[in-house]
């Protein structure tokens, strides 16, 4: 009887357990899907096709990724460059 005590409340520990760790991973889930809805985006032209589109394309990128792209050569930030790409669009 007491070993099916002991493990009846082994089996509602694993339970809680299991209980609390969908609970943390969910919240995680959350703060990162507010985390990227609060990060800043910049306009940015593509130089070359990438796996954000094609080559003159006008992209919405987090400003935390810009150096790496930047630094491959995939996009451009320039106000100048963003607002000509999107004068070329227009017409």
């Amino acid at each position: 009887m007491a070993k099916e005590k002991n493990q009846a409340a082994a089996d509602q520990a694993a339970a809680d357990q299991a209980a609390a760790d969908q609970a943390a991973a969910d919240q995680a889930a959350a703060d990162q899907a507010a985390a990227d809805q609060a990060a800043v985006k910049v306009e940015a032209v593509l130089l070359r096709d990438s796996n954000l589109g094609n080559a003159g394309d006008i992209v919405s990128i987090k400003e935390s990724e810009v150096a790496a792209y930047t630094l491959h050569g995939i996009l451009d930030v320039h106000p100048d460059a963003v607002s000509y790409a999107k004068s070329q669009q227009q017409q």
